[in-house]
């Protein structure tokens, strides 16, 4: 891609492990062969629940933006419904993701910065709706039927992220 003239590259994968909560093996490696081929992002899905990000370096240099998993943004599975020989937890919770990137005066394009958005699957008597739930407002202003419960999941998603850190 980058020798056909593409200034930046941003692959989605569908990997991982069925609600585990830390990237497989193979996803580790296959991050490390994409970052390694000069993937810019990656953003995964399917295990169902919010994994690490983290920001690998290349033998280059390079830096790679990896989301091992954004979670869950709109599901029947709650914790009140899954079976707990499955369940391990935090199905409710989501990611978004906002990227700017930055032209370098060399022509070459960056990541400027990296802001993740937790959020949250919210059921009430309307039906879904995906709640987000940004770092610089109060909770009581999210608009979720439970704060208590949106809470929980925007402390488990930052506690993720930090952990990767």
């Amino acid at each position: 891609m980058k020798q056909s003239g593409v200034d930046f590259s941003i692959i989605f994968m569908h990997w991982g492990t069925e609600y585990s909560d830390e990237p497989d093996e193979n996803q580790i490696r296959l991050a490390h062969k994409l970052s390694e081929m000069g993937v810019d992002v990656i953003i995964g899905s399917h295990p169902h629940v919010v994994q690490r990000l983290d920001i690998l370096t290349n033998s280059t240099g390079h830096k790679t933006v990896c989301i091992y998993s954004c979670g869950n943004h709109l599901s029947n599975q709650r914790s009140e419904l899954m079976d707990s020989d499955y369940f391990r937890g935090y199905t409710e919770d989501g990611l978004l993701v906002q990227i700017s990137f930055a032209r370098l005066s060399d022509g070459n394009v960056i990541i400027d910065e990296v802001n993740p958005i937790p959020t949250w699957v919210d059921l009430d008597d309307n039906g879904y709706r995906i709640i987000a739930l940004p770092q610089d407002t109060a909770p009581s202003d999210w608009g979720a039927s439970d704060i208590k419960a949106a809470a929980a999941s925007y402390n488990r998603t930052i506690e993720r992220l930090q952990m990767s850190q």
